[in-house]
C-alpha cells in the first residue's frame, strides 16, 4: 500500500486514505506516512494485540477484547464516514 500510495500521489492523487482493519495496529503504514499530510492513516485494532508499542496513526481506535460484530460495524461505519467527509480522499486503500 505504501508503494502504491506514493505512486498515486506523484501521478494521480492529492489525498489518500488508508484504512487498516486487521487485529493489530497498522504500525508500518503509520510510521511511513507519519509526516505526510496527504495520506490519512486510520487503524481499528485490538488494544491488547501486537505490537505492544503502537505507532501513531492519524486516527487510531483501540478495541477491547470481545467486541461483537454489530458494535464493530457501527463503529467502522460512523468513523469511516467522518474521516471520508473530512479528508476527501482521491483514493482509498
Amino acid at each position: 500500500m505504501a508503494l502504491a500510495a506514493n505512486y498515486l500521489l506523484k501521478k494521480l492523487a492529492e489525498r489518500i486514505l488508508i484504512v487498516d482493519l486487521d487485529v493489530h495496529q497498522g504500525n508500518g503504514i503509520a510510521q511511513v506516512f507519519q509526516n505526510n499530510k496527504n495520506v490519512f492513516t486510520f487503524s481499528i485494532h485490538g488494544k491488547n494485540n501486537y505490537p505492544f508499542h503502537k505507532e501513531i496513526s492519524d486516527l487510531d481506535i483501540e478495541l477491547f477484547d470481545g467486541i461483537n460484530d454489530d458494535e464493530f460495524l457501527l463503529l467502522l461505519q460512523n468513523k469511516f464516514s467522518e474521516v471520508f467527509k473530512k479528508h476527501k480522499p482521491d483514493f482509498v486503500f
